[in-house]
């Protein structure tokens, strides 16, 4: 038999347990602000041309601190590592991409949109990126 601080004490774990699960799926952007550069692209074609662009550019990605998602009807491709929520397709495809075939969105770590394009241009993005006051002061704190 359990006593009562004990089972206290286990029902505390697994409510924190349950908790922290909940909120490691990914619902909106809120919570990539500020440490993440978003790329986000909608897309009715063939996605293989876009995932095989974002991958083939990862170190530069990576290195800007980038979070791409693809969406491709009901399916998302991207280089986030965590669970994404069910909700989140929805959410982000009606807020950037209502009625539109192929968009790509650059949002900056602020959250604010920096650049709307018809076409997935990563060199332009990058560019663009690396002259934002931000990324520039990173580039001088890493001397590179």
């Amino acid at each position: 038999m359990i006593n009562k601080p004990t089972l206290a004490f286990l029902l505390l774990v697994l409510v924190h347990v349950n908790g922290v699960m909940a909120q490691s799926s990914l619902e909106n952007l809120n919570s990539l602000k500020w440490s993440n550069r978003i790329i986000l692209v909608s897309s009715n074609g063939y996605p293989e041309q876009f995932i095989s662009q974002l991958e083939s550019r990862s170190s530069d990605i990576d290195d800007r601190d980038i979070v791409w998602f693809l969406f491709h009807k009901d399916f998302i491709e991207t280089n986030y590592s965590g669970e994404i929520a069910q909700s989140f397709l929805t959410s982000i495809k009606s807020r950037y991409f209502e009625n539109i075939t192929t968009r790509v969105v650059l949002l900056g770590k602020d959250g604010g949109v920096k650049d709307v394009a018809d076409e997935l241009n990563l060199p332009e993005l990058f560019a663009l990126i690396d002259g934002m006051p931000m990324r520039r002061a990173e580039i001088n704190q890493n001397g590179r």
